[in-house]
């Protein structure tokens, strides 16, 4: 499941247990998506893990720290792993 619609459905009520997540879109209003997982952060169930490239232009990481910080002030689980010098998709080169 990508990214997105898995926080979407922990954060709406769905049967969820955790989220692994590859820099994950809170923002999608910004490609004319809504609501955002963002938006919804505050309704999260699970647990949730975000792996992120610090060269991320795609998904820059202040979303992800945005997002992690959000879902701290609430209470939630979440943590985000940074990958130094990772591109779009952590299974990508150094750039």
């Amino acid at each position: 499941m990508s990214p997105r619609p898995a926080l979407m459905l922990a954060s709406t009520g769905g049967s969820v247990q955790a989220v692994v997540t590859e820099a994950g879109n809170h923002h999608p209003e910004t490609l004319g998506l809504a609501p955002s997982t963002y938006s919804v952060v505050g309704d999260l169930q699970a647990p949730v893990l975000i792996l992120q490239g610090t060269a991320d232009d795609t998904q820059p990481p202040r979303t992800q720290r945005d997002y992690e910080r959000d879902a701290r002030y609430r209470g939630k689980a979440v943590e985000v792993v940074y990958f130094e010098s990772i591109g779009h998709g952590i299974y990508q080169s150094p750039v």
